[in-house]
């Protein structure tokens, strides 16, 4: 039996069924800009890459990378992240009270340990507002709309300050109007980490 080969536009040449295994296929992440543009072929990223962007050591989430294609063909080459690789989980909370010894917000520092537990144990990508969800200077509402619209599962840390916060009731009038998966959790009061 002959063994298939492909050629791509730039001379490589592999075996077909290694262009098509499902480790491959997995691993390429499509330039959106490339893709509404429907001229194949895309130009991918890697998905490895992609998330090494919501790695706790990367403050800088919400940047871009460049598509090499897009540059090539006089388009703004720049790719937000969260356009390439969307968060599967939304993180809704309240931050809740400042605590001045530790400097940081009682629910944010619940919320936190779950996120990266979510990530590292079960290879999911959560948006957290304070880490990769939002950049200084961005809408935060727009944002936070784009982030649940984006998402399949909601997570909702449930608090009297979530209960009295219009930006967490917008978070969840969203998430219902999307019909997204809600997981809710409930923060006891007076809770800190």
């Amino acid at each position: 039996r002959p063994v298939a080969s492909v050629r791509c536009g730039r001379g490589h040449v592999s075996l077909a069924i290694d262009v098509l295994s499902t480790s491959v296929i997995n691993e390429a992440v499509p330039c959106p800009q490339c893709v509404r543009q429907a001229r194949p072929p895309p130009f991918c990223f890697s998905r490895r890459d992609c998330l090494l962007f919501f790695s706790e050591d990367n403050r800088g989430k919400a940047g871009t990378v460049a598509c090499r294609k897009c540059r090539e063909e006089g388009r703004p080459p720049n790719i937000r992240i969260l356009d390439i690789f969307a968060p599967e989980v939304f993180l809704s909370y309240s931050w809740g009270s400042f605590d001045q010894a530790s400097k940081a917000y009682s629910t944010q520092e619940m919320v936190r340990p779950l996120r990266a537990f979510l990530e590292a144990e079960a290879d999911l990508v959560c948006w957290f507002d304070v880490e990769g969800g939002m950049s200084a200077g961005e809408d935060h509402l727009t944002k936070m709309r784009e982030g649940v619209r984006k998402s399949t599962v909601v997570v909702l840390f449930l608090s009297d300050a979530y209960v009295n916060s219009d930006n967490c009731k917008r978070e969840y009038l969203a998430a219902m109007r999307h019909r997204k998966h809600i997981v809710p959790f409930l923060v006891p009061p007076g809770a800190t980490t």
